[in-house]
C-alpha cells in the first residue's frame, strides 16, 4: 500500500487517465485511492492539502493537531456540501453497431417450434449477426435416449439426422456465408455416442483411412459442408457438457456452454453455478428459461472491479410436446435466444440482452420479427 502523498503529476493524471493506464504509470497506487482522489478533484475539491506543508515537505506522516489538519491529510476527507456540475461531464454515445453474437439453443430437432424457428430465421436474415453460437441440445435424439419414452414421439436416428441437417442448412442460408456458426454439444448430443457405446462399443471413435472419425455427430450431420464448427474437445462427444467439455469463448471474459438445470430456480440463476465455478461470465441453455443475473466482484483491497454475468438463453423447441415433463413443470420455460453485442475487444466490453417470443413473434430492442404464414 502506498503511504507517500500524491504528487501534482499524479493528481493531474488521475483526472485524464483511465485506471489501467494510471496504474501502469503509478503501480504503487491502489484503485480505491485513485477513484476517491479522481472523484474529489472532479468535484472541484482542489483546496485539499496533502499534508506536506505541515512537515517541511518531507514524506513522514505528520501528526494532526486539529480536525482541519486531519481532513487535509486524508485521502477520504470529511463530507462537505459542494455545488456539483455533472452536466459539464455529459459525453457522447457510439453510433455504430458493434459485433453481434446470437446465442441460441435447445432446438431439440425435430421438436422445434415452427413459428419460433421461422421467426429466428427472419431475425438472422434481417440482422445478419457476425456469429451464431448454438448452445447445445440442438438435436433431441429421442431414439437414442436411455430414458423411458413414448415410441410414437420423435424420428428414427437416420431421419432425425437428415431433419437436423436441413434445419442447420436453413440457419446457414439465413445468416449468410460469412457468419461464424459454432455447434456446442449438450446432453442430448451426447446421447449419440452413449447409445453407440451401449450397442456397439467397438465402433466408438472408429475412423476412416484418413483418420476422420466416421460416426461422430459432426460427421453424420456433415457440419463441414455447412461451414459449422463443432466445439468438441477431449471427452465432449461422449460426456456432453459436464465440466465445460464443450464450450466456446465469445470474449476474453465470456464463454458459451450448454448450461445446467435447477429445480429451484430458473433464468440466470441456473447458469450462476457455472459462473462461480469458472470465475467467468457464461451464456448457456439447458434450463429452457430466459434470464440474466449479474455479480460484481473486486473493487476494493487492490482488486480490480469486474462484472460477472449469468445468461440463460431460453429455448427454441415446443414447450408442451416433448413428452417427458408434465405441463406444470414447464411454466417457466420461455422461447427466444440471447443477443450479445461487443463494442470493444477487451474484457467487459460487451452487453447482453434477449430476443423474446410474445406468442406471435420475436421481439428484440423494439423490433418485431414475424414469420410469413
Amino acid at each position: 500500500m502506498a503511504t507517500r502523498y500524491w504528487t501534482e503529476a499524479e493528481r493531474k493524471d488521475s483526472l485524464h487517465l483511465e485506471w489501467k493506464e494510471f496504474h501502469k504509470k503509478y503501480p504503487e497506487r491502489e484503485f480505491d485511492s485513485y477513484r476517491i482522489k479522481r472523484d474529489r478533484l472532479r468535484r472541484g475539491e482542489t483546496d485539499i492539502a496533502d499534508g506536506r506543508r505541515f512537515n517541511g515537505g518531507n514524506n513522514k506522516m505528520p501528526t494532526p493537531s486539529s480536525m482541519k489538519e486531519l481532513e487535509q491529510m486524508s485521502d477520504v476527507g470529511m463530507v462537505k456540501f459542494r455545488k456539483i456540475d455533472y452536466v459539464s461531464r455529459i459525453g457522447t454515445a457510439a453510433k455504430d453497431r458493434g459485433e453481434l453474437i446470437v446465442a441460441a439453443g435447445d432446438f431439440q430437432f425435430p421438436f422445434e417450434d415452427g413459428d419460433v424457428f421461422a421467426s429466428f430465421l427472419t431475425f438472422l436474415a434481417a440482422e445478419r449477426p457476425d456469429r451464431v453460437v448454438l448452445t447445445g441440445d440442438i438435436l433431441d435424439l429421442t431414439a437414442a435416449s436411455a430414458f423411458d419414452r413414448d415410441p410414437r414421439l420423435g424420428m428414427s436416428i437416420q431421419d432425425e439426422l437428415q431433419h437436423s441437417h436441413n434445419r442447420l442448412a436453413e440457419i446457414r442460408a439465413a445468416v449468410g456465408k460469412n457468419a461464424k456458426i459454432i455447434f456446442i454439444y449438450g446432453n442430448h448430443e451426447a446421447r449419440m455416442s452413449k447409445w453407440l457405446a451401449r450397442k456397439a462399443p467397438e465402433l466408438v471413435g472408429i475412423t476412416d483411412v484418413n483418420g476422420v472419425e466416421m460416426l461422430s455427430l459432426a460427421a453424420l450431420l456433415r457440419l463441414d459442408q455447412l461451414g459449422i464448427e463443432p466445439a468438441v474437445y477431449e471427452g465432449t462427444a461422449f460426456a456432453g457438457p459436464e465440466n465445460l467439455r464443450s464450450y466456446y469463448q465469445i470474449a476474453p471474459d465470456l464463454i458459451a456452454t450448454h448450461g445446467t438445470y435447477s429445480k429451484a430456480t430458473g433464468g440466470g440463476a441456473s447458469i450462476m453455478p457455472i459462473v462461480d465455478a469458472a470465475g467467468i461470465s457464461v451464456v448457456g441453455g439447458h434450463d429452457h428459461s430466459q434470464g440474466l443475473a449479474f455479480r460484481t466482484v473486486g473493487g476494493f483491497a487492490g482488486v480490480d472491479e469486474r462484472r460477472l454475468a449469468a445468461i440463460s438463453t431460453g429455448m427454441m423447441c415446443r414447450r408442451t410436446e416433448l413428452g417427458y415433463l408434465a405441463q406444470h413443470q414447464v411454466s417457466r420455460w420461455a422461447a427466444g435466444f440471447a443477443v450479445i453485442e461487443r463494442f470493444g475487444q477487451a474484457a467487459g466490453e460487451w452487453q447482453p440482452d434477449f430476443a423474446s417470443w410474445t406468442g406471435e413473434a420475436l421481439v428484440w430492442r423494439g423490433r418485431v420479427y414475424r414469420p410469413k404464414p
